[in-house]
């Protein structure tokens, strides 16, 4: 990967407009995504091709941070514990073994602390590669009319620290009320050794919040998992296989077992390359698309949106409100025609395979392993997947020996046999009874039955 799309936003929920953002993603071809008030807490959001971590809202004032990355990059999260405000951290690695941090950091305007001063500083000098992205509510002269604490300690740090803030100078909140002024809140800021790798910052387009995304892409090669080819069988062109295997299949006529043994390797040999001849190769699709009549919709939205930014007519602003609304129930519905459909595709006539996987995709059941967090155990933590799993696996030893044959362990079978006796309640079968008929009826015959139904 020779560059990193990188993007953030107050997106104020986004389980919400998961979809919208989802959309989002893949039409600007985002790698990296930070998110503040995402106001998610036990349920985490699912991101088609993206991995999610997350800091839930756990209170008024903690409304939950997140970062979603590509699921082909390779990173990991970092453990953040910010006296006042949120964060969410991962760390990439580029191919010549540079790590860089990067940061989703929320202030709430209604802490009056000064910015979380010393804990900005601590993350500065502790990561030489570091990107802070976030809604700091720090308003200052740098993008706003006015200023306050937050904003004069943002000045002091890029004063005083090796940092460099990245933005245009454009607002990135326009408030809903027609009152308020447009103001800059969320902030790219960077390490200096970092600078002369950004470039194309930008401000994108609405996610129906009041705050406006910022982009912008990092000229750095990362390391990153390979997207697999897989043969496209549909498509093989028999006669090259065909004449692949006349040509190079030799006359074999084993004897001996070891005779045997190569006979099978090159007929194997053989069979592999003819299909790798014959067969082109295509990447699995991994595109995220919303129908068009949606996306239509929603770039008049965005025009609306623009608009009514420069305007601020209520007639505009009706129009936006109703929009939206009308963006809510076209995906709705899309996705509930999506499942209805998937669902009529189950079929007990399918083989196991087909079937399964249409399963699969109405659960939306995913084959990769679920990824552990890091593990913090007596001031340590723990960050590889080994070390975890011996981690667990000596907690679980404290905590419970399984016996090496329960099921012979005679002692544990007389205790379950007292046990059950103990709360059994013995019934003492009753006399069967015998059923006659009552004294004013006379038994019938099956033969005189039927002679008078007839």
């Amino acid at each position: 990967m020779e560059r990193l799309n990188i993007l953030h936003v107050n997106i104020n929920s986004i389980i919400n407009k998961r979809c919208e953002v989802q959309h989002y993603l893949h039409e600007h071809d985002i790698d990296i995504a930070c998110f503040n008030k995402t106001l998610h807490k036990d349920r985490t959001p699912f991101l088609q091709n993206y991995n999610f971590i997350g800091t839930p809202a756990s209170t008024p004032q903690l409304r939950g941070t997140a970062i979603a990355y590509k699921s082909s990059l390779i990173a990991s999260d970092i453990d953040l514990s910010p006296p006042l405000g949120e964060a969410t951290g991962i760390q990439v690695t580029t191919t010549t073994g540079k790590k860089i941090t990067i940061i989703a950091f929320y202030f709430s305007p209604t802490q009056t602390d000064d910015l979380s001063l010393q804990f900005l500083r601590q993350l500065i000098r502790k990561y030489k590669h570091l990107i802070i992205l976030g809604d700091l509510n720090a308003k200052s002269r740098l993008g706003s009319t006015t200023d306050n604490k937050a904003g004069k300690t943002l000045e002091k740090l890029l004063l005083t620290e090796l940092i460099t803030c990245i933005n245009n100078g454009e607002p990135t909140r326009y408030p809903y009320n027609d009152h308020g002024q447009p103001e800059l809140l969320d902030y790219a800021i960077i390490s200096n050794n970092l600078v002369h790798l950004t470039y194309n910052f930008r401000i994108g387009e609405d996610l129906q919040s009041d705050h406006l995304p910022i982009h912008f892409s990092l000229a750095s090669i990362i390391n990153s998992v390979p997207q697999p080819e897989t043969y496209n069988y549909k498509k093989t062109d028999w006669k090259i296989y065909r004449d692949h295997i006349s040509a190079h299949l030799q006359d074999l006529n084993p004897t001996t077992k070891s005779t045997i043994d190569t006979a099978a390797q090159h007929v194997t040999e053989v069979i592999t390359l003819a299909i790798q001849d014959a067969t082109p190769r295509t990447k699995p699709a991994q595109l995220y698309k919303l129908p068009q009549h949606i996306i239509k919709v929603i770039r008049q939205r965005r025009q609306l949106h623009r608009i009514h930014q420069r305007t601020r007519n209520n007639g505009i602003k009706i129009q936006l409100n109703q929009l939206k609304r009308r963006i809510s129930k076209l995906i709705k519905d899309h996705y509930r025609a999506k499942f209805d459909n998937r669902c009529k595709q189950l079929s007990h006539e399918k083989d196991s395979t087909a079937f399964w996987n249409t399963v699969n995709k109405i659960t939306r059941s995913r084959t990769s392993a679920t990824k552990i967090p890091n593990l913090k155990i007596n001031n340590t933590t723990i960050t590889e997947d080994n070390q975890k799993a011996e981690a667990f696996k000596e907690y679980f030893a404290t905590v419970h020996q399984i016996p090496d044959r329960p099921s012979f362990n005679r002692t544990t079978f007389q205790q379950a046999n007292i046990n059950i006796e103990r709360n059994m309640h013995l019934y003492t079968p009753q006399p069967q009874l015998i059923h006659r008929p009552p004294d004013d009826f006379e038994p019938i015959t099956i033969q005189e039955l039927l002679t008078t139904i007839n």
